[in-house]
């Protein structure tokens, strides 16, 4: 069951006490994914990917930007919460980045949706407020897969010591 539709659901049936028990629930969940995909990669998923000029500067781009883009990919709607666990995992995160970085980006995403259980009833019958909720929603969604976008592929400053291997050549 996804995330989204359990706060969806929980909302619905609970209304706001069920953050009290989603928000541990998620640092559990998350933290399990990350150590089991951990543990069944071992950095085998690197290695495999080989080593080139453009891996090597993706993946420093994602471990420069790891507290943002562990947000930016659990505030998104659209990027699953096991498949994120997964890649993460086997991108060697931090474990504290992941966790943290990773429940304040699911904190809005599931208000939300909550917020959106809790008013289920008014969305059965079509008014200003649903489309004003769709829209937000899909904001969200392009918003965190544009600034995921840029922080992959953005340019890093060079390090003090590639200028000084430059200025050797």
């Amino acid at each position: 069951m996804t995330t989204t539709f359990t706060c969806l659901a929980s909302g619905f049936l609970m209304g706001w006490q069920t953050l009290f028990y989603i928000i541990p629930l998620y640092f559990f969940a998350q933290s399990i994914g990350y150590y089991i995909a951990k543990k069944i990669d071992s950095g085998t998923m690197i290695s495999f990917l080989g080593n080139s000029k453009k891996l090597n500067y993706l993946l420093e781009n994602i471990h420069t930007n790891q507290s943002k883009l562990v947000f930016l990919a659990r505030i998104s709607p659209v990027l699953p919460f096991s498949l994120t666990n997964l890649i993460f995992g086997m991108l060697q995160i931090n474990f504290w980045v992941f966790t943290w970085a990773g429940l304040l980006g699911m904190l809005p995403r599931s208000i939300l949706a909550v917020w959106l259980g809790i008013n289920a009833k008014d969305l059965m019958n079509p008014s200003e407020n649903s489309t004003l909720q769709k829209t937000i929603l899909i904001i969200l969604g392009i918003i965190s897969i544009l600034l995921i976008m840029k922080l992959l592929f953005q340019k890093n400053q060079p390090k003090q010591t590639d200028l000084e291997e430059e200025q050797k050549v």
